[in-house]
């Protein structure tokens, strides 16, 4: 094996690891800290979503006032090329925990002869148990939304199993759905004939062509909204959840520049404590020829190299973290938590360039003023 050059930045690593490790393992563990706080709040973004990617195949329209909408609004839209089809629904939502606080799934009041045409419009089928049947207290619900609310076939939901939930009778788990997106399904005939549902707000879903999604949610955006009338999308539910949480992420920028302000000045003041403590090694290179931009760019390579080894270890700790988080917490409850994500890289990517900028700068202005003639006296 090829021995390092003495003058190599590996070298001067391999020689001062009591120095060097103490910085890598700070830089590494912020780089930890703020990838932890910036994928979990990210998460409950990504939860809300998830609840409401049905999205993804539907639109709803609701009524503002009304229970119903206007039938001549809903004809023009059945008539309308981009959509496929249109169907009313009397659902409920239901609550589920989430790690702080819960969100609610909507589950979807369906007719008998709607319920295979939704599953197969949404890309769903049933993969344990079986459909609901009409005019019965039975639901189905997709898998994520069992295993966040800890249910099994055969269980119920509802009061007085649970008062928390909005349904005032039981219904029965008869179905667990799998597919593209989160579906849950009751009987529309059950909730439009029982007396402790009536009377009922009746929402429109409208399902599109084949790859006119977009297309179909532009002309709905154009033609339903009014006073009486609001439009439920995908759109709408970004537009909602950027709102939601863009204060939140505001406040972690905030803590972000806080805090690695003030670990950088804690880094760089170690730099420097241990450059001042090689200076005479400085001024002896500086006296056997080497310039002093030469001194400057070896100080950078040691200071740039050392950030960017602990950024990266940080993101691959970061990554292991959430692994475990993900199949130890978040999985067992219905969550799904973006293991690899690179989102947290705007609030961590600082962090090493402030350690190299704040670093290398001060020591460069010592480099530039030292007089290696003192220095080698003084020795």
């Amino acid at each position: 094996m090829k021995p390092l050059h003495p003058f190599s930045t590996f070298t001067y690593y391999r020689r001062n690891k009591r120095r060097v490790l103490p910085v890598l393992l700070i830089i590494a563990l912020l780089v930890v800290g703020i990838n932890a706080v910036v994928e979990v709040v990210a998460s409950f973004a990504d939860t809300a979503y998830q609840y409401n990617d049905s999205l993804q195949c539907l639109s709803m329209i609701i009524p503002r006032t009304a229970l119903t909408v206007e039938p001549s609004l809903i004809a023009q839209v059945k008539s309308h090329p981009y959509v496929a089809m249109a169907i009313p629904t009397n659902g409920f939502s239901i609550y589920v925990d989430l790690l702080v606080g819960q969100e609610y799934f909507s589950v979807l009041g369906l007719k008998e002869q709607d319920i295979p045409e939704v599953l197969q419009r949404c890309q769903v089928q049933v993969k344990e148990g079986r459909l609901l049947r009409p005019s019965s207290n039975e639901v189905m619900l997709s898998e994520a939304i069992v295993r966040a609310r800890g249910l099994h076939l055969g269980d119920k939901i509802g009061n007085p199993v649970n008062e928390r939930d909005a349904m005032p009778t039981e219904f029965v788990l008869v179905g667990i759905l799998d597919g593209q997106v989160n579906l849950g399904a009751v009987s529309y005939e059950f909730l439009a004939s029982h007396e402790l549902y009536a009377p009922r707000r009746e929402i429109w879903l409208v399902f599109p062509e084949q790859g006119e999604k977009e297309a179909m949610d532009r002309f709905l955006e154009q033609t339903i909204a009014s006073q009486q009338t609001r439009l439920w999308d995908h759109n709408a539910l970004q537009r909602q959840l950027t709102a939601s949480f863009q204060n939140m992420y505001l406040i972690i920028a905030i803590l972000d520049v806080i805090i690695v302000s003030v670990v950088t000045v804690a880094i760089v003041l170690l730099n420097y404590i241990y450059f001042m403590q090689r200076l005479d090694e400085f001024g002896m290179l500086y006296a056997l020829g080497f310039s002093r931009r030469t001194l400057v760019a070896r100080v950078f390579r040691e200071v740039a190299v050392s950030a960017v080894v602990a950024g990266g270890a940080g993101v691959i700790l970061s990554w292991a973290c959430f692994l475990w988080l993900q199949v130890n917490v978040y999985a067992p409850r219905g969550f799904e938590l973006n293991v690899f994500s690179f989102r947290p890289l705007l609030y961590t990517i600082p962090v090493p360039v402030a350690v190299i900028v704040g670093s290398v700068v001060p020591i460069t202005w010592v480099l530039a003023h030292f007089d290696p003639v003192t220095i080698i006296e003084r020795r």
